[in-house]
């Protein structure tokens, strides 16, 4: 139960890091007047590969292989379309303010992540 709740900690940990990290980019990337959508778009791909590996080294302890990274990316893949559709519609149907709405969404798909990552890639 401990390894378990230890496993949580470093998961949250390091997603908060990596979420911070893609969204402190994403912020200044539409400040600068990059459009909102390719903010995101890039965003994703860098979370993608720095959440990649900060789990597999930091909170799986698991060896990297290009299989997990090709399964890893599917799985963000299928968060990235439900992300930018999400964020669609909560700019231009809620009209919510870009980075706001952004971390509106990033709270519903983060928790979507976790289950995905944890169950079909890393298998724990």
């Amino acid at each position: 139960m401990i390894n378990k709740n230890k496993q949580l900690l470093k998961y949250v940990f390091f997603g908060v890091l990596n979420t911070a990290i893609t969204f402190i980019i994403y912020a200044i990337l539409v400040n600068i007047g990059t459009p909102y959508l390719i903010s995101s778009t890039f965003c994703y791909v860098l979370g993608i590969l720095e959440g990649f590996l900060f789990n597999a080294w930091f909170v799986f302890n698991h060896k990297l292989h290009f299989s997990d990274l090709t399964k890893y990316s599917v799985v963000y893949l299928v968060a990235y379309l439900i992300n930018i559709s999400l964020l669609y519609v909560v700019v231009n149907y809620a009209h919510t303010p870009k980075i706001e709405a952004q971390l509106l969404v990033t709270i519903v798909v983060t928790l979507l992540n976790f289950k995905l990552v944890k169950l079909l890639v890393f298998r724990c």
